[in-house]
């Protein structure tokens, strides 16, 4: 066991917070303006607007992310198997853990966000409902799948550097 002094380990927690707040400021800030510009270049609807419906949809994430605290403290439930994600019914019909993630992502607020999204584009733009539907699904499929990427990869990146 390494044997760090009370200094090092209050600078390591420190350094850890740190690393936290820019992950979560990275995170944001990818949240709001990544898929607004998609949606910009795709629908015309001015980049302002679809700026404000993405803070509506980061504020919806946070509150997704706070209720996987108590999920986690009380009942030792990892966020890819909240009872208001597919995830735990994927993990007893699956024993593929990437299938797992994703659809642990795939949660009753993800739910509400697309319907939201969906709605809040509609009324701005002109363009087919069936059409808003598949891009708003479209791209959200595909952060699904590339987070679901990163946490299965990383799931071996650290299992290869720890044991």
């Amino acid at each position: 066991m390494i044997k760090v002094t009370p200094l090092e380990y209050e600078q390591q927690k420190f350094w850890f917070m740190v690393g936290r707040m820019g992950y979560a400021a990275l995170l944001a800030g990818f949240i709001l303006f990544v898929p607004s510009l998609l949606y910009y270049a795709v629908t015309g609807i001015p980049y302002r607007k679809i700026v404000v419906m993405q803070q509506v949809v980061l504020v919806a994430m946070l509150i997704e992310r706070l209720t996987w605290i108590p999920l986690a403290v009380w009942n030792g439930l990892d966020w890819y198997l909240s009872p208001l994600s597919l995830g735990i019914i994927a993990s007893y019909i699956t024993e593929q853990e990437y299938l797992i993630y994703f659809f642990g992502m795939v949660s009753l607020f993800q739910v509400w966000i697309i319907g939201f999204q969906v709605k809040y584009l509609r009324y701005f733009t002109d363009m087919r409902k069936l059409w808003l539907w598949f891009m708003v699904i479209g791209l959200h499929v595909f952060f699904w799948s590339m987070a679901s990427v990163l946490v299965f990869a990383d799931q071996y990146l650290l299992n290869g550097w720890f044991h």
